[in-house]
């Protein structure tokens, strides 16, 4: 049986990239999971014997900073999955998007997030591979189209695959306004493994490094800009809404901070069988496979409480502004409402 393995020392070595073999590695890194970490394995390794569509060869798991039930919940799933399941416990405090560490180290530092994503695509042994974040929930059906559309692809095609932002009220099944899908611009996608296919440092967040051979695998077929929904994304639904990973409490001027006010303010609900009508998205309800913990009598009140709670020192007035002028640019240059930033996550 696997163990949980443990990384002091989390330098990132890809060997013989050519070596690989055929078949599709999953990779995920999480921190504090315990909520959905259970079910978003699940879904992507099997869901359950009446679905058995799992199309992973393997599943790599890397976990950091870990203070909820998430090792405990790994380890019983690594009996489940034998396998299938790989873990890593990466030791290094990894520090959050939005924090000066952030900024400030280099990629390859074990304290970078971006050597964090790197370390775990470096642990995927097959040919292709695909990030997933520890809450996605594969919505059943999808497993099959991936694999399809697997079939079709050239080496340097990579596929983008998108979800949805989802959250229950009062027994009900949402979107928000300013968050609809995720995943539209690359965030998740199929590729083949490359020596030059690995995480980068952007401004405010990581980003994945293709060849310049590499292009986007096209489909009549596919969804909302060229990508596949697959996924409803859970982050809503969690005790957080998500949002504890910035670390706000540490990081009291994170952009993330006002980011976050600003989106909670300037959304509204919108009824997920209406999403699904008006873009033509053929996904199940998720009632019917996923087990929903909180249902909220009044999101905004909920996850404004939370928010307040997370930063009593507040944020200075320039990281403010600097936000406010992004959501408005973004908002006078994008359809569909929130802007890139504000859409995507």
């Amino acid at each position: 049986m696997n163990d949980i393995i443990i990384v002091n020392n989390p330098d990132v070595v890809f060997g013989d990239i050519n070596s690989r073999k055929d078949g599709v590695s999953g990779f995920i890194r999480c921190k504090n999971e315990e909520e959905f970490i259970e079910q978003v394995i699940h879904s992507w390794l099997e869901n359950s014997d009446d679905f058995n569509v799992g199309f992973l060869s393997e599943l790599v798991v890397v976990y950091n900073d870990c203070s909820d039930k998430t090792e405990e919940i790994l380890k019983n799933l690594l009996k489940i999955y034998p396998n299938k399941l790989k873990i890593y416990h990466y030791i290094p405090k990894v520090f959050a998007q939005g924090t000066k560490e952030y900024k400030d180290l280099p990629s390859n530092d074990y304290q970078s997030l971006v050597n964090y994503y790197n370390f775990a695509l470096s642990k995927t042994t097959y040919k292709w591979a695909v990030k997933i974040d520890g809450d996605i929930i594969l919505e059943p059906s999808k497993a099959n189209e991936i694999k399809n559309y697997l079939l079709q692809m050239k080496p340097n095609e990579y596929l983008k695959l998108s979800g949805i932002n989802i959250i229950m009220q009062r027994g009900e099944i949402y979107c928000l306004s300013e968050s609809i899908f995720c995943g539209l611009y690359s965030d998740l996608c199929l590729f083949k493994v490359d020596k030059d296919t690995f995480y980068k440092k952007d401004k405010t967040c990581e980003i994945m490094n293709y060849p310049s051979h590499y292009v986007e695998f096209k489909s009549e077929s596919l969804d909302i800009n060229n990508t596949l929904v697959a996924y409803y994304h859970m982050k809503f639904q969690k005790k957080y809404f998500g949002f504890d990973v910035y670390d706000f409490k540490n990081n009291n001027n994170s952009n993330y901070y006002p980011k976050t006010w600003i989106f909670i303010l300037s959304s509204h609900l919108l009824s997920l069988d209406k999403i699904l009508s008006k873009y033509n998205i053929s996904m199940r309800d998720p009632k019917e496979f996923i087990v929903f913990e909180n249902d909220y009598v009044d999101y905004k009140k909920s996850f404004i409480k939370m928010l307040k709670q997370s930063n009593e020192k507040g944020c200075d007035i320039s990281v403010w502004l600097d936000e406010a002028s992004l959501f408005v640019k973004n908002k006078i240059c994008s359809y569909g409402g929130g802007g890139r930033r504000y859409a995507k996550s």
